[in-house]
């Protein structure tokens, strides 16, 4: 144990921190992991990004590529716990990269103990509506969730989404509307 220690001292020291990710991933040490994967993504949205051994292989010089990249590690982590606090905890910074990544993490047949349906849709950003409205099919009709509330959440969803859409496609016709 006090190789790995040590070669974590070294990789953290040195700017290594993908590797370090890829170390802990190794160990199933995914928490740790996961946490390496965030200081990533806030170094790429900041312009701090020094991780020398990318620099002399490809140029990750792009903050959203960087971010994407970092995101993707996450839910391809994400996608084989089961730890629903670890999941939704990582899942809210997840969808301000990409929406389709957090879909694709809570919309898994595969995993072992399911997530919370009320816990999941509790997280997901009342912005998000598109996680939303890929999440509630897969739930009612993948899952044969028979959940009123999940069905009726789903209808008022798409309601307001017609309903939004109508107004601002009114709008863009007749500039004058309404004002």
């Amino acid at each position: 144990m006090a190789v790995q220690e040590e070669l974590e001292t070294l990789l953290d020291g040195s700017g290594h921190l993908r590797a370090l990710a890829f170390l802990y991933a190794s160990k199933g040490i995914s928490s740790k992991d996961l946490a390496i994967w965030c200081i990533l993504t806030r170094n790429y949205s900041s312009g701090l990004w020094e991780d020398s051994a990318l620099e002399s292989d490809i140029h990750y010089c792009n903050a959203t590529s960087g971010r994407k990249t970092a995101a993707t590690e996450v839910t391809n982590i994400l996608e084989d716990s089961s730890d629903q606090g670890l999941v939704l905890q990582h899942l809210v910074w997840i969808a301000d990269i990409n929406s389709e990544l957090v879909v694709r993490v809570l919309a898994l047949d595969k995993r072992a103990n399911q997530l919370s349906p009320d816990e999941v849709i509790t997280a997901i950003d009342p912005k998000k509506v598109e996680i939303l409205q890929c999440y509630l099919p897969w739930l009612i009709e993948e899952q044969d969730s028979d959940e009123t509330q999940f069905h009726t959440l789903y209808v008022v969803s798409l309601a307001k989404s017609a309903i939004e859409t109508f107004n601002s496609e009114s709008s863009l016709q007749d500039p004058n509307a309404g004002g």
